[in-house]
């Protein structure tokens, strides 16, 4: 994109009117399906457009972003483009720290298969959608917060139509630890466990080992 492209945009979008926020809203509506009618739906997308915009006048080469395999890997791109996160910084300090931590959840989630919806995974236990949601308000499925009241379940906690053995007991030792930090317990190599990751001890039926090391976990955070 040249530079005076980039100009129009970044003004354009400064300067975006009503008319071209609820332009822009149906296009997202039409293309996802979503519902973005609310006051506050306007308000967000104009900011995110001008954020956008933003990005895009900072920065220098946008081919790694445009190859980017997802919607996503295209905003983190962007956002890691030193122009970019030099300015942010002057914004908020932290802005590398949460970059990295939102790459680290993304990294968690892409993990061990990805992860699938609530229906996707009532599929997969031959359950109802709301069997799904009682297993995660339990506690006894790991599932990654996605937006408000939306959560995805990594693939990799499911063995032959039901639930991984071991996956219950263990998560019940890890119930302090969040959904991020009870699926980077399972994935992450941990040094009580002869450096094995907890996945691979339950997929060999090495299920105690994994439950004294789970214990510890969830008390002090120990990996």
């Amino acid at each position: 994109m040249s530079e005076r492209t980039q100009d129009r945009l970044h003004n354009a979008v400064t300067r975006a009117t009503p008319t071209v926020a609820e332009a822009t809203i149906a296009a997202i509506e039409a293309t996802t399906g979503s519902d973005l009618k609310s006051t506050m739906s306007r308000v967000v997308m104009v900011r995110v457009l001008r954020a956008v915009a933003s990005m895009l006048q900072k920065a220098d080469n946008l081919d790694e972003a445009a190859s980017a395999k997802s919607d996503l890997e295209v905003l983190l791109t962007l956002l890691e483009m030193p122009e970019v996160l030099a300015a942010l910084k002057k914004d908020d300090p932290l802005a590398p720290a949460k970059l990295r931590g939102v790459r680290a959840m993304d990294a968690l989630a892409q993990a061990g298969g990805g992860c699938v919806s609530g229906e996707e995974a009532a599929n997969v236990l031959k359950v109802s959608r709301q069997a799904v949601d009682k297993a995660r308000r339990e506690g006894r499925l790991i599932a990654l917060p996605r937006g408000q009241n939306r959560w995805v379940y990594p693939i990799w906690q499911f063995h032959e139509g039901t639930y991984l053995n071991g996956l219950t007991d263990v998560l019940a030792e890890l119930k302090e630890s969040g959904p991020y930090g009870q699926a980077a317990f399972f994935l992450n190599k941990n040094s009580r466990l002869s450096n094995k990751a907890p996945l691979d001890l339950l997929r060999q039926g090495k299920i105690e080992p994994v439950i004294s090391a789970a214990r510890l976990y969830g008390q002090h955070g120990a990996v």
